[in-house]
């Protein structure tokens, strides 16, 4: 009895160990490109006993060995290397290679010279950058190029027959829901652009979430649960 009671506190002092002054805790967030930890909205999360810290940097180096990483807020990468040009795009920002924090770094970086520079005149093109769906995008660089096919409007680009038969599809969500935790059952919120874009592990809302991952509603639901009707991932 008295094992079972020593036991019993250990494991109490080890709870209380990993949750702040607050009762919040921190949890890993992703592990790559930059590895870091975040405050999880539910505090359930903090009573699972394994992967719970009470600050973030405590977390960061528990988990990685190392300082958290930092996600740029501003990305540039190589829009056309035959036009020598860089354009920022966000969806980018946790690819993880060919990623840049400012236009004149991804130009030098990129090629010899630099950058060229190009007209003002704006166009609507292919998407040949984000390729997991049939989208256009605004271009200064790729006007000129002879065998482009351009437009002058997105509306236009996008019209059905004009570069697809059906016409583009919805861009990436600004705002998606993912898996927080298996156990307890979770899913959580995100407003961040390139992990909503990152086309995979990513709903439109907390009920795909659930049921796609789960099979059922998760443990704690946010949104007034609903089943859904579409469990494909966006």
């Amino acid at each position: 009895m008295l094992r079972l009671v020593l036991i019993a506190g250990c494991v109490a002092i080890a709870l209380a160990s990993v949750q702040n002054a607050e009762g919040s805790c921190f949890v890993v967030e992703r592990w790559s490109p930059y590895p870091t930890c975040y405050q999880p909205p539910d505090k359930e999360l903090c009573n699972r006993g394994w992967g719970v810290f009470s600050d973030k940097e405590i977390c960061c180096w528990r988990s990685f060995q190392r300082a958290c990483g930092q996600e740029p807020t501003e990305c540039y990468v190589v829009e056309d290397y035959n036009s020598k040009s860089c354009t920022k795009d966000k969806r980018f920002c946790l690819r993880g290679w060919g990623v840049f924090d400012s236009m004149e770094t991804c130009c030098r970086a990129s090629f010899d010279g630099g950058c060229k520079d190009h007209p003002e005149e704006e166009c609507w093109i292919r998407d040949t950058l984000y390729t997991a769906r049939k989208l256009c995008r605004k271009t200064q660089a790729m006007c000129s190029l002879s065998w482009m096919k351009k437009y002058k409007t997105e509306a236009e680009c996008c019209a059905p027959y004009a570069l697809y038969m059906r016409g583009c599809d919805d861009p990436p969500p600004t705002t998606c829901w993912l898996i927080e935790s298996q156990n307890p059952r979770l899913c959580r919120k995100s407003e961040d652009t390139a992990l909503c874009a990152r086309n995979w592990g990513i709903f439109i809302s907390e009920k795909d979430c659930c049921w796609a991952s789960f099979g059922g509603e998760c443990d704690k639901m946010h949104d007034e649960f609903e089943e859904p009707s579409v469990f494909a991932i966006q």
